[in-house]
């Protein structure tokens, strides 16, 4: 049987009520072994509504496969000096599992983690299921200490743990090389950039403050500037900020997937072909930085090449592929809603076509 498309992405509110229904499904085998799982049907839209109002860093991570989830896992800290990262209630639909969908999203919990430089992941098993510790350990977590279970006195579970392993960025490293030779080649400001900034400004006019994430040698940046807009451009290449000085513009270091901006402190984001160099396990947790760092009814632009699955240039680039509707689920899910979505033909010739999306925040 042909595997359906999968997208792990962040769940949206309307995302709730499928979300509580694979989480029971998937508890019902071990709440029928032990009534120690009762705790986990207590749970509902309201109560999610609730702890995410209170808990604004708690997110939920799903897998989607042909347009229905079939797995989810509870994701966040319990203060924001905490340096390690907990994920709870992993769920896989009973009929999903066996597909690995588990494992996935426990991978894109480490990856997000690794990336907004947390030391560790945490989770808890119940003593009562042993089969969920040993399944933990083979994926490389590592018994840390016991606990009794507040819903039912005089039961336990483990804390497990596994340190991050922060990796070479070897997109990165490859642009550090190339820089120069990347400006020869795409430093002109064509035409499909003036149109995609005259949509934007039809969104957020100038002068407003804009972040540009992934800045590169600065040509956008400094267009920004000339159409009236106050940029902050942000690179986590060290060779592509020092061309990007050319903007005129304040530059900044980092990462897409943890941005040193404080929250709320922009009204746009501007993110042409950037986010295209991330794995799709990490494009939502980019996303809910731009959300974060968005004031409410703030505008992001977005610029991804349209297609399926991640590939690997032979200069050592990793990009990364993306249907218009899997970009609107994606957005949708960190609070951002689509206003302009279009599609256009790649101007180099063997490329795919570019989906070029303008989302804005409703909400704080």
């Amino acid at each position: 049987m042909e595997r359906q498309p999968i997208q792990v992405r962040l769940a949206s509110h309307a995302d709730y009520p499928a979300v509580i229904e694979v989480t029971y499904a998937a508890y019902a085998a071990q709440r029928a072994k032990s009534e120690l799982y009762a705790y986990v049907y207590t749970e509902t839209v309201e109560s999610l509504t609730a702890s995410q109002a209170k808990h604004p860093n708690w997110q939920i991570l799903v897998v989607e496969e042909a347009e229905q989830i079939v797995a989810a896992v509870r994701v966040g800290t319990f203060k924001p000096t905490d340096t390690d990262l907990h994920l709870w209630r992993l769920s896989v639909k009973p009929e999903a599992q066996g597909r690995g969908y588990g494992k996935l999203l426990v991978q894109t919990v480490e990856q997000w983690a690794s990336a907004q430089g947390y030391q560790s992941i945490s989770l808890g098993a119940l003593e009562v299921s042993p089969e969920n510790q040993a399944m933990y350990e083979r994926w490389g977590y590592r018994y840390h200490e016991r606990r009794e279970m507040t819903s039912a006195p005089g039961n336990f579970y483990a804390i497990l743990h596994k340190p991050t392993d922060r990796k070479l960025n070897q997109t990165v490293a490859t642009y550090e090389i190339m820089a120069e030779d990347y400006q020869q080649r795409r430093g002109a400001v064509g035409p499909w950039v003036l149109e995609s900034l005259d949509r934007f400004k039809q969104q957020l006019a100038a002068p407003a403050k804009i972040l540009e994430v992934g800045c590169g040698p600065g040509r956008d940046a400094r267009l920004l500037r000339e159409t009236g807009y106050h940029v902050v451009a942000l690179d986590p290449t060290w060779a592509m900020l020092q061309l990007a000085k050319q903007a005129k513009v304040p530059l900044v270091a980092g990462d897409s997937r943890s941005l040193p901006i404080a929250a709320a402190s922009v009204q746009g984001v501007w993110a042409q072909a950037s986010l295209l160099h991330l794995p799709h396990l990490e494009f939502s947790l980019a996303l809910s930085e731009i959300t974060r760092v968005l004031q409410p009814h703030g505008v992001c632009y977005l610029s991804l090449k349209v297609g399926d699955g991640e590939q690997w240039h032979a200069d050592g680039r990793l990009f990364a592929f993306h249907q218009p509707a899997a970009v609107t689920k994606a957005l949708a899910g960190v609070g951002l809603t689509v206003l302009d979505q279009w599609v256009v033909e790649a101007d180099l010739p063997n490329n795919p076509p570019w989906v070029r999306t303008i989302a804005h925040k409703e909400h704080a």
